[in-house]
């Protein structure tokens, strides 16, 4: 099983473009997309064989402790950059 990333990454390229629109100055922005699905189709299962999905619109939550060091890092990237 896997998702086609197309349909997704155009909804959230929309969302995102209306999120950055209605944020005040200095709010900076993370894309964790590359993270979550590293190839298209994304895989339902990760490469240690954790499953992603609960449903197509929720991440389950082994999955998404295994992002934590991942996200860490793009946010600590972008604060050395606004620094």
């Amino acid at each position: 099983c896997a998702i086609d990333l197309n349909p997704s990454l155009l909804l959230n390229r929309e969302l995102i473009a209306a999120e950055r629109s209605q944020a005040p100055p200095g709010v900076a922005f993370i894309d964790v997309a590359g993270l979550v699905c590293p190839t298209d189709p994304c895989p339902v299962v990760d490469a240690n064989g954790r499953i992603k999905y609960r449903d197509k619109g929720h991440l389950t939550g082994t999955f998404s402790a295994s992002l934590a060091q991942g996200i860490g890092d793009l946010i600590s990237s972008v604060l050395r950059v606004r620094k």
